[in-house]
């Protein structure tokens, strides 16, 4: 199976495809990476270079397109790519990648949240429009979300969007013997049992699944996606409650037994999040998707 697969340079969505094409590399799959958004640093081409089955392409408006410009050169430039390539499938990380006018089919992952998220003047100038949002969701054959918290809160946000049941969740993964750098520890130089995290409208969180990995005890923001992955496993306190989660800091601090304790059951589900389980899950999207197109051409 050949992909054609955009992604962002950094963040979570270059996380997540790294972690996707490793596996999906080893099930036989050929992937084009195509950067089409922000700089691709030292260090995540030296994650390219380690993947197998893959060949890299940056396209010359990424820098442009985080700020908002040049989105139509941007999506002719994917066009003649996928002209090029090959594909059976377009694999799109973003929503204008997904409204490319390309002959195959189109799977679409909402990563953020924040597609549920309130909108600043900040976000909507960097961020798709809402019509290319929209457009973007009725394209694609498939829609994938990390949660389905976060598959909820993007349906509701653009209620004119007919996503008619091509919807499904696919939590994100990590090889855990391969753990993409944990962030350094909080506290005074020594490693620490806890990491908290408040963010609101984080989807996933890589750095959340990699603490844990690590065995460290989760504070986490109350909110319905983390809920949905860590509920049992972490502590959750209302995200804007700096008190509330000072107090559930130094409790923490204050009982390493309890630490320990926390972060053995953070550990445990962690491994539930499992990079082969998240491929696996993407192949079996994909045939479906290439039998389903293949049943509308043969019509």
């Amino acid at each position: 199976m050949k992909i054609l697969m955009t992604t962002r340079a950094a963040g979570d969505v270059w996380k997540h495809t790294v972690e996707l094409v490793r596996q999906l590399g080893a099930l036989g799959c050929e992937t084009t990476i195509a950067v089409v958004s922000g700089e691709l640093g030292e260090d995540a081409r030296l994650d390219a270079a380690r993947l197998t089955n893959v060949d890299l392409r940056v396209s010359p408006y990424a820098s442009d397109l985080r700020r908002g410009r040049n989105a139509h050169a941007a999506r002719e430039w994917l066009e003649r790519l996928a002209e090029e390539s090959g594909p059976d499938l377009l694999h799109a990380n973003d929503c204008s990648s997904a409204t490319a006018r390309v002959p195959v089919p189109i799977l679409l992952v909402v990563h953020e949240c924040g597609a549920a998220a309130p909108a600043t003047a900040r976000s909507r100038s960097r961020g798709p429009s809402h019509q290319v949002v929209v457009a973007a969701l009725e394209r694609a054959e498939r829609i994938v979300a990390p949660t389905s918290a976060c598959l909820a809160a993007t349906l509701m946000r653009y209620p004119e969007a007919d996503v008619d049941g091509r919807d499904c969740v696919i939590h994100p993964g990590i090889d855990a013997g391969r753990r993409l750098g944990v962030k350094e520890p909080i506290g005074d130089g020594c490693r620490s049992e806890v990491f908290a995290s408040t963010a609101s409208h984080e989807p996933f969180g890589y750095d959340v699944l990699e603490a844990a990995l690590g065995g460290r005890a989760l504070v986490l923001g109350d909110v319905p996606s983390r809920r949905e992955l860590w509920d049992g496993a972490a502590i959750f306190v209302d995200p804007n409650d700096e008190r509330a989660l000072a107090r559930v800091l130094e409790r923490l601090r204050a009982d390493p037994s309890e630490a320990r304790l926390r972060g053995e059951a953070a550990r445990s589900r962690a491994f539930r999040y499992s990079a082969r389980t998240m491929a696996l899950a993407y192949v079996e999207a994909y045939a479906a998707m290439l039998d389903e197109h293949l049943v509308a051409v043969s019509w």
